[in-house]
């Protein structure tokens, strides 16, 4: 009977919780000579606290983060690959979600379907985790400005 896949699990186990334990050493020191980061010491403080509310809170703010950063980088990645150029782009988000202000030439189906088309790759990857994206499409002689809220990303 071959044990080396098992050997191998407990090998990398050991090796994971080995370099857990080590950087939380490392922590420890820097927490205890006062030079940690400003942010490695509240995360510190609050994990220490044990105060549940602030645990979970914290998790959803980076989990929120990690999952907007993405979901933007992503969005814009696939207007990219679809060459698609409205004349301005603007963004707002929340916990959830981000919200796109596009404004395209006017009569210009094809960059409205191809944002569209980008929304909808998006959410279908992201709305398990509860996240999306909501487009606003204008025409250029709608002549609406961005709201100030927004943060432009591409202006003509």
């Amino acid at each position: 009977m071959n044990t080396a896949p098992c050997q191998s699990i407990s090998s990398q186990t050991e090796k994971w919780f080995d370099d857990l334990v080590s950087q939380l050493r490392s922590d420890q020191i820097q927490l205890d000579a006062s030079v940690a980061s400003k942010e490695k010491q509240s995360f510190y403080k609050m994990m220490m606290s044990a105060n549940q509310d602030d645990i979970f809170m914290f998790g959803r703010q980076t989990s929120s983060r990690y999952f907007i950063e993405h979901m933007l980088v992503e969005y814009l990645n696939e207007l990219n690959s679809l060459n698609c150029s409205p004349r301005k782009l603007a963004f707002h988000h929340s916990n959830s979600k981000i919200l796109v202000w596009a404004e395209i030439e006017d009569n210009d189906d094809h960059t409205e379907d191809q944002l569209l088309i980008a929304e909808s790759k998006i959410n279908a990857k992201y709305h398990c985790n509860g996240f999306h994206i909501s487009s606003t499409i204008l025409e250029n002689c709608d002549s609406f400005t961005i709201p100030p809220h927004y943060q432009p990303f591409l202006t003509s």
